[in-house]
């Protein structure tokens, strides 16, 4: 089901549920969005591996946001399958340059968290490199708050980089 809205002078914004048969364009936007960064980590082609499993379970989920249906942002969740653990979903997001500040990633955040609270998600988790001052603000604004940091948790070009676990408890 998609919904269409207006952004920030954007119209006709709609954020979907990705269908399978649109996994690899996805993918050229992803590697795109990660390659705009400084941030480029996982752009490799096993990672397409990973996406693929999202359409075979009920605990994970990847949401587009398109404009002239192109996908111009993604927001993917994904929770444990454990009882345990089931109230915690793991976020990951992008948003091509040219449509950041327009309210993307906010929108995309928001239909992730109204999603997730009806499937019995109380809790948001999100990693971000400790350097990714844009990212950490991102998160902040959306009330995200840095929970722990993660020593050499990411390695890109040879090199450890530390994170920040970013969490938000949901209004439920």
């Amino acid at each position: 089901m998609a919904t269409a809205f207006n952004l920030n002078n954007i119209q006709a914004i709609s954020i979907e549920t990705l269908p399978q048969e649109a996994l690899e364009e996805f993918m050229l936007i992803r590697k795109k969005i990660h390659l705009q960064s400084e941030f480029d980590n996982l752009v490799s082609e096993e990672v397409e591996h990973y996406y693929e499993a999202y359409f075979n379970s009920p605990f994970q989920m990847i949401f587009v946001a398109r404009y002239k249906n192109e996908i111009i942002g993604y927001c993917a969740y994904h929770r444990e399958e454990r009882e345990c653990s089931q109230h915690v979903a793991y976020i990951e997001m992008g948003v091509l340059e040219e449509y950041r500040g327009k309210g993307v990633g906010t929108a995309l955040e928001n239909w992730v968290e109204n999603y997730v609270i009806n499937k019995g998600v109380r809790k948001l988790l999100g990693i971000t490199l400790q350097n990714n001052m844009l990212g950490i603000s991102f998160c902040t604004k959306l009330n995200f708050r840095i929970e722990g940091k993660l020593k050499s948790h990411i390695h890109i070009n040879d090199e450890y980089y530390d994170c920040y676990m970013m969490g938000k408890w949901l209004n439920t």
